[in-house]
C-alpha cells in the first residue's frame, strides 16, 4: 500500500525573525530584507521556528520586510533543490 500525499498547507513561521514557510516540498525563508526567497534547512526551521497563523505572520513582518509573497507551490511541492545555509552558499 503507498502512502497518502501530504496534502496540507505550507505552514507560516517566524524562524529568528524572519518570515519562512515550511511545507512537504522544504522551507523557504527571506533572510534580509529586499533578499529573494531561498530553500533554507527544513529541519532547522521545524525545530526553531514559531507557527503563525498567515494573517499574524503577514501583520509582523510587514514593516521591516514589506508585502511578502511566498513561494506557496516550491514549499508544496517536493524537489531536489539544494538548502542554502544562512550565508547564501550550498
Amino acid at each position: 500500500m503507498s502512502p497518502l500525499p501530504d496534502n496540507r498547507p505550507p505552514r507560516f513561521v517566524d524562524w529568528d525573525h524572519r518570515p519562512a514557510i515550511i511545507g512537504v516540498g522544504g522551507a523557504y525563508a527571506k533572510l534580509k530584507p529586499g533578499s529573494p526567497w531561498i530553500r533554507v534547512s527544513a529541519a532547522d526551521v521545524r525545530n526553531s521556528a514559531n507557527l503563525l497563523d498567515e494573517q499574524e505572520w503577514r501583520k509582523r513582518f510587514e514593516e521591516k520586510f514589506g508585502e511578502l509573497d511566498p513561494p506557496l507551490e516550491l514549499a508544496n511541492t517536493p524537489s531536489n533543490v539544494p538548502w542554502h545555509w544562512r550565508d547564501g552558499q550550498t
